[in-house]
């Protein structure tokens, strides 16, 4: 997903040029025009840049759950202004394409992925809590952002996105895994696969398509001139449908010791299973950012708290005064730094806790707006 992410990540910072020459120059509607993508992975132990990949890089044994998640973001469209007095400003319409991947495990279930992944076995016997969830979609679709509404010193602005689902994956396990402490591995285990691209045999084939919605606030208060909060809630109400799904509802009850010729434990055999075609409905995560910033000669400093998935950033930064607004914040428990810039419309950020494939940490964020 990274892969095709930055793909499109290149085609949003190309597109926003266009963008600003082909938007009309005259009437009072058209207001300008913006380009945004935003790409991000983060974990708390598991390879982030690779979740489906070998594990030998990325991967940290911890104890109690492991979580990582993958977002990406691609908007692009024109600002409108049609001259409301009760709702003064400019609104954004523009298509849209979003991807998500997120994973959930406990910790005694990522350490044996990640045997499996590497196909050495544990160094001695022990009982391990085999449970996991699993999320993966995306879609494209269109989007509405509503201009700020001023509440006193309060302001609040609403975005809704509505989009056509093109992938929409579920998996989940329940139950323990025993390990004999000499190559064998016994399954007492219920799993879930809810899949669009599942076609099982004298099955219909799944449906081609499903939907999505989401609904977004965002809430900024300004007391005084050099303070202020603000408060983003991303996906505060979402809804992924699926009607036509195949889903696989399968156990495992069995001892296996038996490898694949690539040196994999080969449980495929022992699996039992029943397909069945449902509605799968889902949420998207909820996204919530909360940042006080103070604003003195110097430049603006700030500290900005973020929780999606379970995991949770506390980054303080500093931004410079003037045209050229140099940005840098740091995430102290996670050693992240991230740097940024912001100059006549364009904003980049980057974030990372380090450069190779072993990250937990990686984004890119980067957008223009065209102000008529």
């Amino acid at each position: 997903m990274v892969r095709r992410s930055l793909t499109l990540l290149g085609w949003a910072v190309m597109a926003a040029p266009a963008l600003a020459q082909t938007a009309p120059a005259t009437g009072p509607l058209w207001a300008g025009a913006y380009v945004q993508a935003d790409l991000q992975a983060w974990s708390n132990g598991l390879p982030v840049l690779d979740i489906n990949g070998p594990w030998s890089k990325g991967y940290e044994a911890r104890d109690g759950q492991q979580r990582a998640y993958q977002a990406f973001r691609a908007e692009a469209g024109v600002r409108i202004d049609p001259g409301w007095t009760a709702w003064p400003g400019a609104w954004k319409v523009g298509l849209l394409a979003r991807a998500d991947a997120l994973l959930a495990m406990s910790g005694e279930a990522a350490e044996l992925a990640a045997h499996y992944q590497r196909q050495t076995d544990p160094s001695h016997a022990a009982t391990y809590d085999s449970a996991h969830t699993s999320l993966s979609w995306k879609g494209r679709g269109v989007s509405l952002r509503s201009p700020a509404v001023q509440l006193g010193a309060l302001r609040m602005d609403l975005g809704l996105e509505w989009f056509r689902l093109s992938r929409l994956r579920r998996t989940s396990t329940e139950g323990l895994t025993t390990y004999d402490g000499a190559g064998s591995y016994g399954y007492d285990l219920a799993l879930r696969d809810d899949s669009d691209r599942t076609d099982a045999p004298f099955m219909d084939p799944p449906a081609r398509s499903g939907h999505g919605a989401a609904l977004s606030i965002a809430l900024a208060w300004s007391p005084r001139d050099d303070f202020g909060l603000d408060l983003r809630v991303h996906d505060l109400w979402s809804r992924l449908v699926w009607r036509g799904i195949n889903g696989d509802d399968a156990t495992l009850t069995s001892e296996v010791s038996t490898r694949t010729p690539e040196g994999y434990i080969d449980y495929q055999p022992a699996l039992q299973g029943r397909y069945t075609q449902r509605t799968l409905q889902e949420r998207i995560p909820t996204t919530v950012e909360a940042q006080a910033t103070w604003r003195r000669a110097e430049g603006d400093w700030s500290v900005r708290l973020h929780r999606r998935w379970g995991l949770q950033q506390a980054w303080v930064g500093w931004q410079a005064p003037g045209t050229w607004r140099w940005q840098v914040a740091v995430e102290p428990r996670w050693s992240a730094v991230q740097l940024g810039l912001d100059v006549h419309g364009l904003s980049v950020r980057a974030m990372a806790d380090r450069v190779d494939q072993a990250a937990h940490v990686r984004a890119v964020n980067v957008a223009y707006t065209w102000v008529r």
